[in-house]
């Protein structure tokens, strides 16, 4: 019987992890059960602020060689959660009602968009429904090979190849998200928590 209650126990705390954006000054990962899936160093050329009513956006565009990537971060204030579902919130966001789920593991999800005629592959963590992490910017390439060490729960082999031009886009145009009152006011995307289901799971 003892031996029961532990693999309960074990199974119990695997099928908890999942995977996870991290942000710290200058670097980006994707961890797993302690292991690094995915890490990029680069430079942060640009950072911002946004308050909204009830929601604080961070926004940062990494220099990574020759590539521009957004990591964004989203904290609903306190008693307030997400409430239209991953997939319709992430289309909101971004304002565009053409998106598809690729790929989702745990609390990770995986997004191709079509916004003004361009793909935006998107990875998206959900936490605890009052807070999100995003990161897009990706070539293609680089997001099915992230992706694909997501779901193999290996490590990345993404190489971003350097190069002395950056793109010329004005920094605001690497900004994908449309973050406006109309998200609150009247799309209603958070609201205070009243024993709404997992948000995510929908």
């Amino acid at each position: 019987m003892k031996y029961i209650y532990v693999i309960l126990i074990i199974l119990l705390l695997n099928s908890c992890t999942t995977p996870t954006i991290n942000q710290k000054r200058n670097c980006l990962s994707i961890t797993y059960n302690s292991k690094i899936l995915f890490q990029e160093q680069g430079t942060i050329i640009y950072n911002k602020r946004i308050n909204l009513i009830n929601i604080n956006i961070y926004q940062y565009i990494y220099c990574i060689a020759d590539q521009y990537i957004i990591y964004e971060y989203v904290k609903a204030e306190n008693s307030y959660k997400f409430t239209k579902g991953i997939k319709r919130s992430a289309g909101m966001i971004f304002d565009t009602n053409k998106y598809s789920l690729d790929y989702n593991k745990g609390n990770l999800y995986f997004f191709t968009l079509q916004k003004n005629s361009q793909s935006i592959y998107l990875i998206l963590e959900n936490i605890n429904s009052s807070a999100l992490k995003f990161l897009y910017g990706f070539s293609k390439n680089a997001y099915l090979k992230i992706m694909q060490a997501v779901k193999e729960d290996t490590t990345s082999t993404v190489q971003f190849i350097s190069s002395d031009v950056i793109s010329k886009l004005n920094i605001n145009d690497n900004i994908k998200t449309n973050w406006n009152p109309k998200l609150i006011i009247i799309d209603q995307i958070v609201s205070k928590e009243l024993g709404i289901g997992h948000f995510g799971r929908r």
